[in-house]
């Protein structure tokens, strides 16, 4: 094994911390943004394919926290709802305009795609939105991780490494995501 593969391995090894910090970023991002009370009426069950009844959640948040980390476990009855999800919070942001309950809608918008639906494109879209639109909002860090992620998921990884150069320029050091696209960019050059 050459030195170079050595590296990279401790490298990966010694960083690991940082990735699940940012997936924890995304999922806390995911509970805060979109939970139980956003749901439309009637209250709606989710089903979540999972290993024991203990696994399994009613909780919308819950449910989007483990679509998050095991995306390919979703069952259509979710899908449908969350498309009812979003449709609801569309609606609202057209009848809103702007404001508060707007910003949020717009990132649990983008979270739905994320998780749920698995449309990167729309999530960039409202993830963008939000950023655009409101700059100081409370969850920004965690919306340009997600959206450097989808990206990554689109493999348009020109606009990844893109969005962890904005990252680096806007937040501190010390902060999870500058912390995060520093080992993204730093990764991607070696």
């Amino acid at each position: 094994m050459s030195e170079d593969e050595i590296t990279k391995g401790s490298v990966l090894k010694q960083n690991w911390h940082l990735m699940l910090l940012c997936v924890g970023l995304i999922s806390a991002g995911i509970a805060l943004g979109f939970n139980a009370n956003d749901v439309v009426e009637p209250p709606i069950e989710y089903t979540v394919v999972a290993t024991s009844p203990d696994e399994i959640s009613n909780d919308i948040a819950n449910a989007a926290d483990k679509n998050f980390v095991r995306p390919f476990e979703v069952v259509p009855k979710q899908q449908k709802e969350a498309k009812a999800a979003v449709l609801k919070y569309e609606t609202e942001n057209k009848e809103l305009g702007s404001g508060p309950e707007v910003e949020k809608n717009l990132y649990r918008l983008g979270n739905i795609y994320y998780s749920m639906l698995f449309d990167y494109e729309k999530a960039i879209f409202y993830y963008q939105k939000l950023l655009d639109d409101y700059p100081k909002t409370d969850k920004i860090q965690m919306a340009y991780v997600a959206l450097a992620d989808s990206y990554s998921k689109l493999e348009n990884f020109e606009e990844e490494m893109n969005t962890y150069d904005i990252i680096m320029e806007k937040f501190p050091e010390n902060s999870p995501a500058y912390q995060f696209a520093h080992e993204k960019l730093r990764d991607n050059k070696q």
